[in-house]
């Protein structure tokens, strides 16, 4: 995939960039083209310590003293009620409206976050199938090893802690990981190599994907569910909060297979 995104129009989104407010296929081209381009890399790791450095300055404001919430409750208490209250017949339809309303409410949400899932696999596939570097490597000899290395690589970029999905050593082999987007939300994209010499991508973050569309799969005692994505199977675990998505150059069953047999300790 060649990248038309030039230098200006990057340090034109460069702030944004690093903040993760990027719609996911901007953010793609922009790390594609830093992938290819020294400058806009000196620029970017420029605009990643100016904010580590403010984040680093910055003092938590003191909390209120508790004289203060002590003297605002009993402030509230002494507030006369204004309003009478509703008859009875009154309070019944206004339930029951509410009801209605709550019901209809829900629904939308439903199929919102059910369209919200689907997009959010869709990153996850664009992701894999674009084949963008890894940030930080995983070389064969590390003097620690390299579940650690990676889990310190993402302290303080993502909100959550990271903690590599494991494999016996024939099946799959982590390389490398990057920082990256799944909508809106920041999450580490972990590479790992396969016994035959195939790609997999397993994307971790704290949104929750909760399909209901999606077929459910039981391999053991391991609840997963699958969608397959512009021709790539995707299996998804929940592990201690967290999203598990596992997509590579695989066939279906070797990706359920090794979704359900990952070793993730919390």
């Amino acid at each position: 995939m060649t990248s038309t995104t030039t230098c200006a129009l990057f340090r034109r989104h460069a702030s944004v960039f690093v903040d993760g407010e990027l719609d996911p296929k901007t953010q793609l081209e922009l790390e594609q083209h830093a992938a290819s381009c020294a400058s806009c890399r000196d620029h970017l790791a420029f605009e990643h310590a100016y904010r580590l450095h403010v984040r680093e300055a910055l003092v938590a404001p003191a909390s209120a003293p508790a004289s203060l919430r002590e003297r605002c409750l009993l402030a509230l208490d002494r507030e006369p009620e204004r309003k009478p209250a509703p008859s009875r017949r009154y309070a019944v339809a206004s339930a029951a409206a509410v009801l209605v309303v709550g019901v209809v409410a829900l629904g939308q949400n439903m199929r919102h976050a059910s369209d919200e899932d689907v997009a959010s696999l869709e990153d996850i596939v664009a992701l894999h199938s674009s084949r963008l570097p890894a940030d930080v490597a995983v070389p064969t000899k590390e003097p620690e090893p390299p579940m650690v290395a990676v889990s310190r690589y993402f302290r303080g970029k993502v909100a959550f802690p990271v903690r590599p999905a494991e494999f016996e050593s024939r099946d799959a082999r982590l390389v490398g990981a990057r920082l990256s987007n799944v909508r809106a939300r920041r999450a580490a994209a972990l590479y790992y190599e396969l016994s035959n010499g195939r790609r997999m991508t397993v994307v971790v973050t704290d949104a929750p994907m909760e399909d209901d569309a999606a077929e459910p799969v039981q391999l053991g005692n391991r609840s997963l569910f699958y969608r397959d994505v512009r021709g790539y199977p995707v299996p998804v675990r929940r592990e201690a909060g967290l999203t598990y998505a596992f997509t590579g150059d695989a066939d279906r069953e070797t990706l359920l297979r090794l979704a359900a047999g990952a070793r993730v300790t919390y």
